[in-house]
């Protein structure tokens, strides 16, 4: 290098770091830039290796080993470590000839550090990378703020509810369709305006208040209620209205349900359970509501009434309070059948026991309560006092049946008797006349009022020999019937006698007004004889015992008269007269 004096200076003050390596790999020279790089500064020449430490001693594995023979495939940038052992990377360039400088005396090498730049490229690089997927990130959360936004719109007008976005100042900045709708505004015309323009007068106050309170921290602010809110048309409709603030804002969002239908269906609910009520409290018959286990929900004043309770005793009370153990199972098997069917049912008849003891008859519909769901939930009906009615009914029944005079069944009760005693299961039938001799005779000397005694005394006695179910009837006049379903000739007979028995002894107890019954029986098989023959067969033996007996009668009678006469008084007197003409009359009839 000494040879080129200005080619030391000049490398001297270049940046690179230059160095001189003979063929035997020592470095004869270095520049300042050189020793920088490496860190050596030892005097001589050192060898190449101890410029550039390497693991392996054989020099044919360094990079510069090639040089001599062919500095060409010299890497364009190399990785080197220094003798301070720092790893360093550089861009290299060799040359055995410089131009217009005598041939050199090795191989001259010329190494940039690039190591900065290396690292700037790869942060470079990294951050590129960086940058590129944050990019990619920005543009798929754009993506999916896009989507958001669409789908938070297409949500917004199609939601089916009214939404509104209300400022911190109640100025409305957003609504949808449905909004316009349901208030019959435009959009523009709502947007930029207040809320308060929009809310009934008398709800403004406390919705106001609200409104404030739901921007203090700390205050506890209901989400949801019910306003009025004021239509394009000046109506006002009723509002379910939900709203919130949103999260890190001053911002409100509100939804509106229209319930105005609603509300005027519940309207007309309590205006129809209120006449229901009052329908119920007006009728005179008993209401009641039960729960599905018999407790009573609901009464109205005409059952309370009727039982005795107040409603404090009968709301809660089961049905058991009102009813023995025999109605009981009564009023269970004919709530099990309606709950079974579900049919409305009417017509049941239970005795129930107020609260004083008294048992009332009562005539009970029953309807089964169904909720929303159409699930059962109890029953309800009406309950009929009948008590005084059953007692009319049966009053009326035995004036239709009995004979007011005697109690005795009466001709009515008789036909339809001899209609229903013609069933086979009656067989066989026995039928007993009778008839009260002298009746008339009694009747024209001594009055009606004698004659109606003394047919008392004779339905008296047909009473005593039969027994309270048997079938006992006056025809009228002096005649009497007795039916007796189930029993044969001998029986019949028997009661025949017993008739007589009685009759001796009323009148060996009673001689001032005999007694005396013709008796005539007939016994046959309905299901081989009609019944109309079988009455008037008996009433035939009862004629013939009647004939058969006239004797005897007329002798009674006579000596009823004779005494009658005694009792009357002396002779010549009116009542005396009468007798002698009645007896007189008598023995004309008796002949």
């Amino acid at each position: 290098m000494a040879s080129h004096p200005l080619m030391p200076a000049l490398l001297e003050y270049t940046n690179d770091a230059v160095f001189l390596c003979d063929r035997k790999e020592r470095i004869i020279y270095m520049n300042s830039s050189m020793r920088r790089l490496t860190g050596h500064y030892r005097p001589g020449h050192p060898a190449c290796h101890e410029v550039f430490p390497r693991k392996e001693e054989n020099c044919s594995l360094c990079p510069f080993a090639c040089l001599a023979s062919n500095p060409g495939p010299l890497p364009a940038e190399l990785e080197l470590t220094t003798a301070r052992q720092k790893t360093i990377t550089v861009r290299c360039r060799a040359f055995q000839q410089l131009p217009g400088f005598p041939p050199l005396p090795g191989l001259l090498v010329i190494l940039q550090n690039i190591t900065i730049v290396k690292t700037l490229q790869q942060k470079y690089r990294q951050t590129l990378l960086a940058l590129n997927d944050q990019i990619l990130k920005r543009q798929k959360l754009q993506e999916e703020l896009q989507f958001s936004e669409k789908l938070y719109r297409t949500i917004l007008d199609y939601t089916g509810m009214a939404v509104t976005l209300i400022e911190e100042d109640h100025t409305i900045s957003t609504v949808n369709p449905e909004l316009s709708r349901l208030s019959g505004y435009d959009p523009e015309e709502l947007l930029g305006r207040k809320w308060d323009e929009f809310v009934h007068p008398e709800d403004l106050p406390w919705m106001q208040a609200l409104h404030v309170a739901r921007r203090t921290p700390g205050q506890r602010v209901p989400n949801q209620y019910e306003f009025r809110l004021r239509c394009k048309d000046g109506s006002y409709k009723n509002i379910f209205y939900s709203i919130s603030i949103i999260p890190g804002s001053r911002q409100s969002v509100g939804s509106m349900l229209d319930i105005t239908e609603r509300y005027r269906m519940e309207k007309a609910l309590r205006q129809s359970e209120e006449k229901y009520r009052l329908l119920v409290e007006s009728i005179e018959d008993g209401f009641y509501e039960t729960d599905l286990k018999g407790r009573i929900v609901f009464c109205n004043s005409a059952l309370c009434r009727m039982l005795g309770y107040t409603k404090e005793e009968m709301i809660g009370a089961s049905y058991r309070l009102i009813v023995d153990e025999e109605n009981r199972r009564k009023v269970f098997r004919a709530f099990n059948s309606v709950y079974s069917t579900g049919r409305h049912e009417k017509g049941f008849s239970w005795e129930l026991i107020t609260k004083e003891g008294e048992r009332r008859t009562v005539e009970v519909s029953i309807s089964l309560l169904r909720n929303e769901q159409d699930e059962p939930t109890g029953f309800c009906g009406i309950i009929r006092d009948i008590t005084e009615k059953q007692a009319i009914t049966r009053k009326l029944r035995d004036l239709s049946i009995k004979d007011t005079l005697t109690g005795l069944f009466n001709r009515n009760y008789f036909d339809e008797k001899m209609q229903e005693l013609t069933a086979p299961q009656y067989s066989p039938v026995s039928i007993i006349c009778c008839d009260l001799d002298g009746l008339k005779f009694i009747n024209d000397t001594r009055g009606h009022k004698i004659g109606d005694q003394l047919l008392q005394v004779a339905s008296a006695i047909l009473k005593k020999c039969f027994r309270s179910d048997d079938i006992i009837c006056r025809l009228g006049g002096d005649e009497f019937v007795i039916l007796l379903p189930n029993t044969d000739t001998t029986t019949a007979q028997m009661a025949c006698r017993r008739i007589k028995e009685q009759v001796e002894i009323y009148n060996s107890t009673r001689p001032e007004i005999p007694v005396h019954l013709s008796l005539g029986t007939a016994t046959g098989d309905t299901a081989k004889v009609p019944l109309g023959e079988i009455f008037r067969q008996a009433d035939s033996n009862m004629y013939k015992e009647k004939f058969a007996s006239s004797q005897s009668t007329r002798s009674m009678v006579t000596r009823a008269l004779t005494r009658a006469m005694q009792k009357a008084g002396r002779p010549g007197s009116d009542t005396r007269q009468k007798l002698e003409e009645f007896s007189q009359l008598l023995e004309s009839i008796l002949k």
